[in-house]
């Protein structure tokens, strides 16, 4: 594998980790244990951010410039959609 495939084999795996904790966290039984998956969990985000920006700077993915316009356009769009 190149060193372009291990880093975004770790990026999925810090992705999927999130993830899992984001169930973790709305299925904890006590407060401890939510205090416990919580921690984790901004660590485990800032590794991937930091894992995503490094891909980035490598060039393996690109940062795109949306206006707020277009932000605010699909927002529209997607509130339509729900309603």
């Amino acid at each position: 594998m190149s060193d372009k495939d291990y880093l975004l084999e770790m990026l999925t795996t810090e992705k999927n980790i999130s993830v899992n904790l984001v169930y973790a966290l709305n299925e904890a039984s006590n407060k401890n244990i939510y205090d416990l998956y919580f921690k984790m969990f901004k660590s485990i985000n800032k590794i991937t951010k930091d894992i995503y920006e490094e891909c980035v700077n490598k060039g393996y993915y690109q940062k795109n410039n949306i206006s707020y316009k277009k932000i605010m356009d699909s927002y529209n769009q997607l509130s339509k959609e729900i309603i």
